[in-house]
């Protein structure tokens, strides 16, 4: 796309708020019609790289709210509350999921713990963005350990065997 620079722009996480500067591009950018070189961007607003032809790319700007996320921040405590089911707990963005998980890089099917007689096993479902353990991207079955921090996108959720045993 002869439209699109190089390096045409960088986003930038500023505490709750994401700034977008354009890095000189050629043709500019565009945040809700106005040409801009710095904005703060906020849920809803449509980034327009292009050119004068009309030929452009459209970034519409999502951001989940913090209130959005279960217990405000981000961090879920896995026990007895959420893995009530023996079997299989299933973890993704399909609000049918025993763990819905509403990010944009969570997938669908993102993961799921699986009850086995040595106790919680979290098998991540082949997702885009990985499933991590302790900061390790976790392949194949993970044996949970109480304490173990689970890291998905933007949400973190804290293993308490205690309060779920098998």
């Amino acid at each position: 796309m002869s439209y699109v620079s190089a390096h045409h722009g960088r986003f930038e996480r500023r505490g709750d708020t994401w700034l977008y500067t354009d890095q000189a591009s050629t043709n500019g950018t565009y945040v809700n019609g106005q040409l801009v070189t710095s904005v703060d961007l906020h849920a809803g607003d449509v980034l327009r790289i292009g050119d004068p032809h009309g030929n452009s790319v459209g970034l519409n700007f999502r951001c989940p709210s913090e209130a959005a996320l279960p217990h405000g921040a981000g961090m879920i405590e896995l026990g007895m509350e959420l893995l009530w089911k023996t079997g299989s707990n299933t973890i993704g963005r399909d609000p049918s999921s025993t763990i819905h998980l509403p990010g944009v890089v969570v997938s669908w099917s993102h993961a799921r713990i699986d009850t086995v007689v040595e106790g919680r096993v979290l098998v991540d479902l082949s997702s885009t963005n990985g499933t991590f353990v302790g900061g390790a991207r976790a392949s194949g079955s993970y044996l949970l350990q109480e304490g173990d921090v689970i890291q998905i996108g933007p949400f973190k959720l804290v293993y308490q065997a205690g309060d779920c045993a098998p």
